[in-house]
């Protein structure tokens, strides 16, 4: 009985460990001035200029700070207790870290106030769901409604990622690298999570991060609302990753089916109200 509740049940004190080290963080960054310094590189024969400032060394430190937190959290499971060779741990550390990276993005955009602080607040609770939903993943396979957690959790960080990549004012390469290496780390994590080996997992998910990429660098040239074309990624992310699980795994194909046709016709009737108006 005690294994089984070591098992099942997170430990709240490193739980709160974690959370408190983002937000205090991220309280800490609007109180820092340093001397703000541009950036200049070239990448793929195009100019890139950046500001590197408080702001952006918290988001690295608070960002190493909830790797560092979560390998620690996932690592008090009795399933990797004494196994520090073990390399599973880093891939519950994903979903946090775009999730933190993200969410500091966007509360630097936004002046401290009020907004600034429900911001603060409501993704402090959506990094509680996702570390918890992490740590109720940890056993393979994976149950179906843990499954759907995680879809649950990380499609709407995939989506913020999605649209600041499509609006952020650089060159479309630069966008479609960043967008390649954010799903392919979301796809890989989806992949490990339905079973797949972490060899096919990492293949996948970069092939459907090279796809997602390349299609970022076609419609950053196209004449179509940002809204219009992350919609239409997040179908092609969520119909690469469905057929990658059915040609693996031996599933209901009927289900598949009428799953994925659903979800198709309720994107696409999204789509064409949204052109319509």
């Amino acid at each position: 009985m005690e294994k089984k509740y070591g098992k099942t049940i997170l430990e709240i004190d490193k739980l709160s460990l974690v959370t408190s080290v983002v937000a205090l963080g991220y309280v800490v960054a609007q109180f820092l001035e340093t001397q703000s310094r541009m950036v200049k590189l070239i990448l793929f024969g195009s100019p890139l200029h950046f500001w590197v400032d408080s702001q952006t060394i918290m988001i690295l430190v608070v960002t190493a700070s909830v790797i560092s937190g979560t390998d620690m959290m996932i690592r008090s499971h009795v399933l990797f207790k004494d196994d520090h060779r073990n390399m599973r741990p880093y891939y519950h550390c994903i979903g946090p870290m775009l999730t933190v990276v993200i969410m500091g993005i966007v509360l630097d955009s936004w002046p401290m106030g009020t907004t600034w602080l429900v911001g603060l607040l409501c993704g402090m609770a959506f990094l509680t769901l996702v570390l918890i939903t992490e740590y109720r993943a940890i056993e393979l396979p994976v149950f179906h409604s843990v499954r759907i957690r995680l879809l649950a959790v990380y499609y709407p960080i995939g989506l913020l990622w999605l649209f600041w990549l499509v609006n952020i004012q650089v060159r479309a390469a630069i966008s479609a690298i960043a967008a390649m290496i954010v799903i392919g780390l979301l796809s890989f994590r989806f992949l490990h999570a339905y079973g797949l080996s972490d060899s096919r997992s990492a293949r996948n998910g970069f092939v459907i991060g090279l796809i997602i990429g390349e299609l970022v660098w076609v419609t950053g040239y196209l004449a179509l609302s940002p809204i219009v074309v992350i919609i239409s990624l997040l179908l092609v992310l969520h119909i690469s990753i469905g057929i990658i699980r059915n040609v693996s795994e031996m599933v209901n194909q009927t289900h598949s089916i009428v799953e994925y046709s659903l979800i198709t016709i309720v994107v696409v009737s999204a789509l064409v109200m949204l052109q319509i108006v």
